[in-house]
């Protein structure tokens, strides 16, 4: 009896150790392994231990991981009060400004990899399952970092922040915030809205999502009760210029000669709040890429649900029909998180076909977006 309940206690710290190894990076990462290693040996080096003891690790490894789980949604949900750069635009003097203040609006990702961040998104959804899996997910972008790198997401929306401040002129003041991260929205509002008398919120998403319904009404909630008009631009499914500058990235990757021979996948989102909108946005890039002769038989719109089944798939369809090269394309984001990114790139480096892919990873920056962003701000602005 006391040595099965020493192994239960084992049990339980394997379990616990296990969850902080899913999260945690480098040095603390190689020393927790360490520990597991040990823990691990020290199970089969017991004279005593056998398979009547199947109970006791199933209780007690689901009794460590609930524990270790428990224990990280603690420490996340107390060191959110105190993240540093929630007053991330402190510096804008506490006057009000003649100037219109626009704001863009993205998900965002950290540079590096940073586990806190990464719980701190998934603690605020609502959905529980994702909630008990987050150290599984984190672990997954762990991997994401370690495989591809840095996030380029942030630098890509600074950039174009200052393009679109260039476009705009003295008269407006952009700012880029985030849903997710920080400079969030929620946090900043308060400050925008004490300096400015018109605000106009750009979001750079195509479609409403729940996440964006709802921080669209936390915001309007507040501004109702201050002297701020604000106002929000439409959603860039509506867009006639970012098609152009999508199917125009696509005709500058392939020369003239070739691109009636080359196939394409258009990778929609896998949480699509309307189909009809979808639909037509991305009717609109089809249409455009004909214009610079491409074949619309071989263009394909592929699901991110079950990415690997259906982009294998399509690759296998397009081949068929007699494609010399394909060109994978994110259509619903400025550009991929990093975890999309290395899940794509995993995909095309074991699909067993002898034929060129290409992955590109959103619209990115063009002037077609610069454009349909800075008319939407002025139209919006004059109207009122």
């Amino acid at each position: 009896m006391k040595i099965k309940f020493f192994i239960f206690i084992k049990l339980i710290l394997l379990g616990f150790l296990f969850i902080l190894f899913l999260i945690f990076s480098k040095n603390i990462e190689r020393i927790l392994l360490v520990f597991i290693t040990i823990l691990i040996y020290s199970f089969f080096q017991e004279e005593k231990f056998d398979l009547n003891y199947l109970n006791t690790i199933i209780i007690g490894l689901v009794i460590g991981l609930l524990i270790g789980n428990l224990a990280v949604f603690w420490h996340i949900n107390n060191k959110e009060k105190n993240i540093p750069g929630r007053n991330y635009y402190s510096s804008i003097e506490n006057n009000k400004t003649s100037k219109t203040a626009v704001i863009l609006l993205s998900r965002g990702e950290t540079e590096n990899f940073n586990p806190v961040t990464i719980l701190n998104d998934i603690y605020n959804n609502d959905n529980l399952v994702e909630k008990a899996l987050a150290p599984i997910n984190v672990f997954y972008h762990k991997l994401a970092y370690e495989q591809m790198g840095s996030s380029k997401l942030n630098n890509i929306c600074e950039n174009l922040r200052i393009q679109l401040q260039d476009n705009l002129g003295y008269e407006y003041d952009v700012y880029i915030t985030y849903t997710n991260i920080n400079p969030k929205l929620r946090d900043q509002l308060e400050k925008f809205s004490s300096n400015y008398d018109k605000i106009i919120l750009t979001p750079l998403f195509l479609y409403e999502t729940d996440e964006y319904i709802e921080l669209l009404n936390y915001v309007n909630s507040k501004i109702l009760y201050s002297q701020t008009k604000m106002e929000t631009t439409p959603l860039l499914w509506e867009s006639e210029k970012l098609p152009k500058q999508i199917a125009l990235k696509m005709a500058n990757i392939i020369e003239s000669k070739n691109r009636s021979m080359t196939g394409v996948i258009l990778m929609r989102s896998d949480k699509i709040p309307n189909i009809k909108q979808e639909n037509e946005f991305l009717s609109k890039i089809i249409e455009n890429m004909n214009r610079y002769e491409f074949d619309s038989s071989k263009i394909l719109i592929s699901e991110t649900n079950n990415l690997s089944k259906t982009i294998k798939k399509n690759v296998h369809r397009l081949q068929e029909k007699g494609v010399s090269k394909i060109i994978i394309i994110s259509t619903s984001n400025l550009v991929d998180d990093i975890n999309t990114k290395r899940n794509i790139n995993h995909i095309i480096n074991n699909i067993n076909e002898n034929i060129n892919i290409q992955y590109v990873d959103g619209w990115g920056i063009g002037e077609d977006l610069i454009n349909e962003l800075e008319y939407k701000a002025r139209i919006v602005n004059l109207k009122n």
